[in-house]
């Protein structure tokens, strides 16, 4: 870039507009994070200067785009703008300061040349890029050649929009155009027609009399692993890294589609498929079902006396024919040469053009430099590959230490740390492999620029990133999965089912992938769109089953379980859930046998199903232990907790969250570092320690608001709106459960919201407003009632009973109260139905029929024998004590309540302390005690009143007045 006609300026002016560019420069965004990441070079030109941006292409336009706006704000400073991307030399001036040198930096400067003021002019190899991105397609406009320096004549684009670039047609071209205008007009039908002839003769001649739609499909290779002849086991390693090695080989120029290692390994696990050195016509046909691959490429090795001889073939994967043969020999010191040459047979074999020298020199970038590292590197993507993460993440440690500046073992190396669900980890190795890959093949490096996208999340890079990928590639579905994927992290899931159709347009078996299928249910799934997630997922297990790919099957059929609980489906999703275990249990895929039995441990979970659900997890809990994924182990402890803790097993539940808390903060996991803490919180609630369990949900809401993650954030304030109405804190719970309430109705979480509804709803009560309760209960009934939720439907019932009773409307109060006795009988809802009972036996009481009272006490006693659950026993307590006072037995009511009033005062329950004070106050006044009653229930007024229980207090006063 320089400042148009500065030279002409006065020297003053000369210091202040480049005074103003630099400052300008320095805020741009692009140039900020580009510097951060050492991933730019700049260099004081004068007049201007010159940004070198290394990696990423479409840099240097976002960085241009932005100066010119800021400098618009600058008309004075009439800056130009070249861009070219090319290959430059680093190296160091004079002064020791970092420079660059070569073709790349000139040609920028001949491309800003041909602009005037304004102007942001790009090269071909820019436009050609940008171009490729619907984006950036409308601001890219064709200017024609123009001739530069010495007579060169360079194509140039320029780049504009509504805030930034120039419009006009540079005075350079504009100039080029008026001479040649003659000569054209004169020219112009001869030239069109010569093309117009030419054209249809090569469409004869070259047999083409067929319209011909779609992408170029390019051949596809894969490379499917050697045979080891040597009978040395650790010399197994070769296998891996020779197929490593020769896919970079085949990939390079781009000519040929390579089919990524891992694909090759589900493969060879899928067909239960071993190292060869040849394949049957049967075998091959099977391989190209599940791969996709016309060739495959595969041999064997024999290392004798120090001399390593490979011996390869290409197969037609298709015909089932092998198409011919490659011998390479050398010593083992000799591996990249042996690769290097045996790559250029291969590629002469499948019939591409040889490489260029600077490409082959990218190409040897991308490969190992010692054959330490290569070990290292091949053992630790085997392990990768077998799901056997931790033995992944030690070899590949040792990958990188014997080879620091080996972009791909880096990238290895953050998967292997995902693997284990250790993300940040993940993220500073997918950083560092990001940072080394500037001088790989444009392939290779982009992939891994998009991989570090997609660990540190930033879903709108990883989406350029693979737009590029697939607009460069669009005949590999790879490209096309990965930005569908990044697309729905992005919340663009619509433009991701977009992305899916265009895979769908392609040429089979390419178009037959079962995973765009799998992809298109996760893309609806997150729509919520579930019942065409069914179908989707289907899908993808049919073409899955047909091609034999079985972990693709089991992956879909977990996605299915999942999809069919969420609409309810309960046998079906169970089915769905227990296939996938079937088919991951008969291959050596530990990890997604563990996946599997989880989502069955979840399915059961929900149903109530306890004991099934707890051995699923405790199977799972072995399988993560065993292959060393804590991330994933946390969250099975996790959930065994929530079992145990719907058992009333209090204590062994929370010394699993205990246990799971530390594995999530290890490994930065700050979802299920929330998760355990609201779990352990709903422990410490179960056994009493109301102050504990408070301060742990505080904790895991504090997490989800930096998460931004709302459902939870209200899931959690809910949460804490009990304890605070439990502790006496009105106020707080208010507060918590209208938040909670606004948050669910926001994000359209139904039944949460109803949830949230029920807490406002007893805040009412407790604020003796009970026509706002009743009408709050009500419209969560209608919640519960659209989403078929019987169970909180009967809860909710209840609820409104109480208050029916407090208004004196004791049929109703009835009515409801059987209502939900029958639903939870109906469920076998035990402490549920001893809920219900126990509002029967308060309607009974108030109407005088003793007898009936009496049943219903027994009937929730016997319900409610053994529980644990602290708020049962006191609501139990209390409605005995009113049931005995009205029998005449006051001393036997009394007793009842001095056996929980020390455990209230304890754990802190405020509101139960209230309750107790209430009873206890009544009794006293009807047993003749009625001083000292009613000098109770006048301290339980003030006291009420004091906390905002207005209802207790009205009452209390009332029973006071009622004695006098």
């Amino acid at each position: 870039m320089d400042i148009v006609a500065y030279s002409m300026l006065p020297m003053d002016q000369q210091q202040g507009h480049l005074h103003t560019l630099q400052e300008a420069v320095r805020n741009t965004p692009e140039f900020v994070r580009a510097q951060s990441e050492d991933r730019l070079i700049r260099l004081p030109t004068g007049d201007g200067m010159a940004l070198v941006f290394f990696g990423d292409p479409v840099a240097p336009v976002r960085c241009a785009l932005e100066l010119s706006r800021t400098l618009r704000e600058h008309p004075e400073t009439r800056l130009r703008m070249g861009i070219h991307t090319g290959p430059v030399y680093r190296v160091a001036d004079i002064n020791a300061n970092r420079n660059v040198a070569g073709g790349g930096i000139n040609l920028a400067q001949r491309v800003m040349d041909c602009g005037d003021a304004g102007h942001i002019l790009l090269s071909k190899n820019v436009a050609e890029v940008l171009v490729q991105v619907t984006a950036w397609k409308s601001s890219v406009k064709d200017l024609g050649e123009a001739e530069v320096k010495h007579g060169v004549r360079v194509r140039l684009f320029s780049l504009y929009t509504a805030d930034a670039g120039n419009p006009n047609l540079p005075q350079k071209l504009h100039k080029a155009t008026v001479r040649k205008a003659a000569k054209w007009s004169a020219t112009g039908i001869a030239v069109f027609a010569l093309v117009l002839v030419s054209l249809i003769v090569w469409y004869f001649l070259s047999g083409r009399g067929k319209v011909i739609t779609g992408v170029n499909q390019r051949r596809s290779v894969a490379v499917l692993g050697f045979r080891n002849l040597t009978g040395k086991p650790d010399e197994a390693w070769l296998s891996t890294a020779l197929s490593e090695m020769l896919t970079t080989e085949l990939g390079a120029g781009e000519q040929l589609r390579t089919v990524p290692g891992e694909n090759v390994a589900r493969m060879k696990t899928d067909l239960e498929l071993p190292d060869a050195d040849s394949l049957g016509e049967a075998t091959l046909s099977k391989v190209y079902k599940n791969l996709g691959s016309d060739l495959v490429v595969l041999g064997s090795y024999l290392d004798v006396g120090g001399q390593l001889r490979l011996d390869l073939r290409v197969q037609d994967a298709a015909a089932g024919e092998t198409l011919a043969t490659v011998s390479e020999t050398g010593s083992e010191s000799e591996l990249l040469d042996i690769v290097n040459r045996a790559g250029a047979s291969l590629r002469k074999k499948c019939g591409v053009t040889e490489i260029t020298a600077s490409l082959s020199e990218a190409v040897k970038s991308a490969q190992p430099k010692t054959a330490e590292s290569a070990r290292w590197y091949a053992e630790g993507l085997a392990k990768l590959r077998t799901w056997d993460g931790q033995a992944a993440r030690e070899l590949l440690e040792k990958a990188v230490a014997a080879d620091p500046n080996y972009a791909p073992a880096h990238s290895a190396l953050a998967a292997a740390w995902s693997r284990l669900g250790y993300d940040t980890k993940s993220q500073e190795e997918a950083k560092k492999a990001y940072d080394l890959s500037v001088d790989l093949p444009r392939e290779q490096r982009l992939n891994i620029e998009g991989r570090y996208y997609v660990a540190t999340r930033q879903a709108d890079k990883a989406i350029d990133i693979y737009h590029t990928l697939f607009s460069f590639f669009p005949d590999n579905v790879e490209y096309g999965l990965s930005l569908a994927a990044a697309q729905r992290a992005g919340g663009k899931t619509k433009d991701a089912l977009v992305s899916l159709e265009s895979l769908r347009s392609l040429p089979s078996p390419s178009k037959d992938d079962p995973r765009i299928d799998l992809e298109q249910a996760l893309s609806l799934e997150s729509l919520g769109d579930l019942s065409s997630a069914v179908a989707a997922s289907e899908a993808a297990a049919q073409m899955a089953r047909r091609q034999g790919s079985r972990l693709i099957a089991a992956q879909a059929r977990i996605e299915e379980c999942f999809e069919l609980s969420g609409l309810g489906k309960f046998p079906p999703a169970k089915a769905a859930c227990e296939e996938a275990e079937g088919i991951y249990s008969g291959t050596t895929d530990l990890s997604g046998f563990s996946k599997a039995l989880m989502n069955t441990g979840n399915l059961l979970a929900d149903k109530g199903e306890f004991e099934k659900a707890r051995n699923k997890y405790e199977r799972a809990i072995l399988g993560y232990r065993k292959i060393g994924n804590k991330s994933d182990l946390a969250w099975a402890l996790n959930n065994l907790g929530t079992v145990l803790t719907e058992q009333r097993n209090y204590e062994s539940a929370r010394k699993l969250h205990e246990e799971a808390l530390p594995l999530f903060q290890e490994t930065g996991q700050k979802r299920g570092e929330a998760a355990t803490l609201n779990n352990m919180a709903n422990v410490l609630e179960a056994e009493g320690e109301l102050e504990q369990a408070s301060k742990a949900y505080s904790r895991a809401a504090a997490i989800q608001r930096g998460l931004g993650d709302k459902r939870r954030i209200g899931l959690v304030l809910g949460n804490l709106a009990r304890l605070s109405y439990l502790q006496g804190r009105l106020r707080e719970s208010r507060e918590e459960a209208q938040e909670a309430a606004s948050i669910h109705q926001q994000i359209g979480s139904k039944s949460l919201y109803a949830n949230a509804l029920t807490q406002l709803a007893s805040l009412d009560a407790a604020e003796a407003n009970l026509a706002q309760a009743s009408k709050t209960l009500l419209e969560a009934q209608a919640v519960y009632t659209t989403l078929a939720d019987k169970w909180s439907l009967a809860e909710c019932q209840v609820q409104r009973a109480r208050i029916f009773i407090e208004e004196g409307n004791l049929v109703e109060a009835e009515e409801l109260s059987r209502k939900a006795v029958d639903e939870f009988r109906s469920d076998k809802g035990s402490e549920r139905e001893a809920s219900a009972h126990l509002a029967l036996a308060e309607v009974f009481v108030a109407q005088a029929r003793l007898s009936a009272a009496e049943q219903e006490l027994k009937q929730a006693i016997s319900l409610a024998n053994n529980t644990v659950n602290r708020e049962m026993r006191f609501d139990r307590a209390i409605t005995a004590a009113r049931v005995d006072a009205a029998s005449g037995d006051s001393s036997k009511a009394l007793r009842g309540l001095e056996l929980i009033w020390p455990e209230t005062v304890r754990y802190g329950y405020v509101s139960y302390q209230f309750d107790v004070r209430l009873v206890r106050g009544e009794i006293e006044i009807k047993s003749g005690e009625t001083a000292i009653g009613r000098a109770h229930l006048a301290a339980l007024e003030k006291d009420a009143a004091a906390k905002g229980f207005l209802l207790i207090a009205h009452k209390a006063a009332a029973a006071a007045k009622g004695s006098a």
